[in-house]
């Protein structure tokens, strides 16, 4: 039987299966991303990363609802915004932050995957997951094709790194705060 969430609060217990269910994506959208680039499809692979990216920042921010509970509708606007929401730069917004700030404000040293992704932001990533599946018309009437985008060794090392990451903050994430109760 399914429970009724409307835009409110959610139970915990809903929370917790909804971020492991984003960490599984999230893993099997990155093993996707990893087949396709190793047999040169690495604009799909790399369209791929970005979509493992949004679930892992779902995911994460159902361990920020778990470790704030709250049954008032306006602490939950945040959730729904990224969870329930269409807007997918934010989404990869949060996995960058969890990925930029908190290792940052952890103290931990600067590692690969900083190093890599210095600088990114959410809009333009977003706009190159959509440019890595779309074939488009540009302002000055050049054709855009998926194979011009994260094709090249810089994007495709940068995508791989970012995979390893959302590996590892998916299963962190799964066998700590959204692990299952024993």
């Amino acid at each position: 039987m399914s429970k009724s969430v409307g835009k409110g609060a959610v139970p915990a217990d809903v929370v917790a299966a909804l971020g492991r269910a984003c960490c599984d994506n999230a893993l099997a959208l990155v093993e996707e991303a990893n087949l396709l680039t190793d047999h040169d499809h690495a604009e799909r692979g790399f369209a791929l990363t970005i979509l493992a990216a949004e679930e892992l920042g779902k995911a994460f921010v159902c361990v920020l609802m778990l470790g704030n509970p709250s049954d008032e509708v306006s602490d939950w606007s945040s959730f729904w915004r990224v969870v329930g929401g269409r807007q997918h730069e934010t989404k990869v917004w949060t996995a960058l932050y969890l990925e930029q700030y908190l290792l940052e404000a952890s103290g931990a040293i600067p590692d690969e995957l900083s190093k890599a992704i210095s600088g990114l932001s959410a809009k333009p990533l977003n706009e190159e997951k959509f440019r890595a599946l779309y074939v488009d018309l540009e302002d000055d009437g050049t054709i855009a094709t998926p194979a011009s985008v994260g094709s090249d060794e810089g994007s495709i090392h940068r995508a791989r790194t970012l995979r390893k990451s959302i590996v590892t903050w998916a299963i962190a994430m799964q066998v700590g705060s959204l692990s299952e109760p024993q």
